[in-house]
């Protein structure tokens, strides 16, 4: 047994920990709380990750996304991140995905993986994902809004039916029943009230870049370990040892 996993079968157990370690985890969105989960999986004996995101590293990501530093922006999140898990364990398996989430993709994609990890903020990205994982019969853990609060202590995992002081939860719940996928699925979201983020920063006709929502490290951060944890906790206790 490598010793950088002794405290974790210290933990699982050793038939637990094998099991583990053949579990494939997919990851929508390279942000906080998706660079939070995916180095969690890691650091949690995972060695099969994917990563799905096509965005590059920014300045203003360096408050709050693990993977990020003063000598990668401008670099690709999936590479970046990548990068970052194997100075982890060089013996995991890291899987790039440079594109932008859409009905097609998730259906092509998903069937592949054992568990979902959703956090992309894109409410059609996060409806293709989710209907897709609950189609094929996957674990999916979906991250809710994470911006503009500041309260890790805050942070849960519940269903999507159960989330309040949410709009994308509320929005989300709406479109998925249109598609008769209904709304115990497995959420992780803040049960803060998000602050009225009003300050413009930039003169562009994307709302989110000029209106961009404000945050720290705390929430998202948070956010991504406890999607980890409800992906491996899931994976674990569904397991026949």
């Amino acid at each position: 047994m490598d010793e950088q996993f002794t405290r974790l079968v210290l933990l699982y157990g050793e038939e637990a920990f094998k099991h583990l370690q053949t579990m494939k985890a997919i990851v929508f969105g390279c942000g906080g709380v998706g660079a939070s989960a995916c180095e969690a999986l890691i650091r949690s004996g995972v060695t099969h990750v994917a990563l799905v995101d096509f965005d590059v590293i920014a300045e203003s990501n360096l408050n709050r996304q693990l993977h990020t530093n003063r000598f990668n922006i401008n670099e690709k999140k999936i590479e970046a991140l990548k990068d970052r898990c194997l100075s982890i364990n060089p013996q995991a398996t890291i899987e790039t995905y440079d594109v932008f989430v859409d009905e097609a993709f998730c259906e092509r994609i998903i069937q592949h993986y054992d568990v979902v990890i959703d956090a992309l903020d894109t409410v059609s990205a996060k409806e293709a994902i989710i209907v897709h994982a609950v189609k094929a019969n996957k674990i999916i853990v979906s991250s809710m809004g994470m911006g503009n609060r500041f309260d890790p202590t805050q942070v849960s995992l519940t269903t999507l039916n159960k989330t309040t002081y949410d709009p994308l939860a509320k929005v989300l719940r709406y479109r998925l029943r249109r598609r008769e996928v209904y709304d115990k699925i497995q959420v992780v979201f803040s049960r803060e009230t998000p602050i009225k983020q009003e300050q413009q920063v930039s003169d562009s006709t994307v709302r989110k870049q000029a209106l961009p929502p404000a945050s720290a490290i705390f929430v998202p951060v948070s956010a991504g370990l406890a999607a980890a944890y409800s992906c491996i906790d899931q994976w674990l206790k569904g397991a026949t040892l």
